[in-house]
C-alpha cells in the first residue's frame, strides 16, 4: 500500500474548526473533517489574533489610492497596521507548510473576493481583492497549495489543490534529509504526474534530478521548477494517466461532497 505524506495546512479558524466568524458562527465545510486524518491542520483567526474578539462588529477594506486599508466602521478603529503586523509575525513563525485553506469573502482571509469599499459607509464596493492576511500569505507562500472553501467545492479545483498539496508535502519530507538518491526516487515516483502536467517540464525536472551539477544546486532548482509545474492543472485529456498522489479516501469523500 502506498504511503502518503502528511501535509501541513494552515486553515482559517472559522471553517469547521472554531466559531470565530464575526457573528460567532462556525462555517460548515465538511471537507475539513475528511482531511483531518490525513493532514496536520493549523487553525488561525487573524481577526481574533488582533484583539477583535468573537462576536465582533464587522470590518471592511477601504481603497486609499494604491493602498488597501482595514477598518471597523462601527467605531472607526484603524486595523491595517495591526493586521499586517500579525500576518508578518505569524507567517515568519511557520516552520513548514504545504498549503492554506482560507475563508472566501473575508476582509482578512479572502484570496480574491473580499469587497473593497470607497469609504466606511458606502453601500456598494469599488471592486474585490485579497484580504490583508491573505495578501501576506500570497506574497510569502504564493507557490504553495492555496484555496478558499467555496472554490474547493468544485471538483477540478479540489483535485488540483490536493494533488499539489500532497506532492509538495512529499518533497518537503524529502528535504528533511535530502540525498541525490532520494531526489532520483522522488522524480521516478512522481514522473507520470509531472508528465501529465507538462512533458516539457517533466523533461526539465529529469535533467535536474539526474544531472551532473552539484546536488546543493540541483535540489533548490528542482524545487523551484516543481512549484512552477504544479501551478497549473493537469489538462483534461491527460487526467487519469497517473496514480493519484493523495489517499483514495479523499477521492471518495470529494465525490460525496458533490451530491
Amino acid at each position: 500500500m502506498r504511503k502518503f505524506p502528511r501535509p501541513i495546512i494552515v486553515v482559517s479558524g472559522c471553517l469547521e474548526l472554531a466559531p470565530c466568524r464575526w457573528d460567532g458562527a462556525r462555517i460548515p465545510f465538511d471537507f475539513i473533517n475528511h482531511l483531518r486524518p490525513y493532514a496536520r491542520l493549523i487553525p488561525v483567526c487573524p481577526e481574533e489574533e488582533i484583539g477583535l474578539g468573537t462576536p465582533r462588529e464587522p470590518i471592511r477594506l477601504l481603497c486609499r489610492g494604491a493602498s488597501t486599508l482595514l477598518i471597523q466602521p462601527a467605531n472607526g478603529a484603524r486595523l491595517t497596521r495591526k493586521m499586517r503586523g500579525f500576518a508578518k509575525n505569524f507567517l515568519e513563525g511557520i516552520q513548514a507548510a504545504d498549503g492554506f485553506i482560507l475563508k472566501s469573502r473575508s476582509p482578512s482571509c479572502a484570496i480574491r473576493d473580499a469587497k473593497i469599499f470607497p469609504d466606511a459607509r458606502a453601500a456598494h464596493p469599488l471592486g474585490k481583492g485579497p484580504g490583508l492576511f491573505a495578501r501576506a500569505v500570497l506574497d510569502r507562500f504564493g507557490s504553495l497549495a492555496i484555496e478558499d472553501e467555496r472554490r474547493l467545492m468544485r471538483p477540478a479545483i479540489r483535485d488540483h489543490f490536493l494533488t499539489k498539496l500532497f506532492t509538495l508535502a512529499a518533497f518537503r519530507v524529502l528535504g528533511q534529509s535530502p540525498t541525490p538518491r532520494r531526489l532520483r526516487q522522488f522524480h521516478s515516483e512522481y514522473s507520470p504526474l509531472l508528465e501529465a502536467h507538462s512533458p516539457r517540464a517533466a523533461a526539465a525536472l529529469a535533467g535536474i534530478a539526474l544531472g551532473p551539477a552539484a546536488f546543493e544546486e540541483r535540489l533548490p532548482a528542482y524545487e523551484a521548477r516543481l512549484h512552477l509545474t504544479l501551478s497549473n492543472r493537469v489538462p483534461k485529456a491527460r487526467r487519469g494517466s497517473f496514480e493519484s498522489p493523495y489517499p483514495e479516501a479523499l477521492i471518495d469523500a470529494a465525490v460525496g461532497l458533490n451530491h
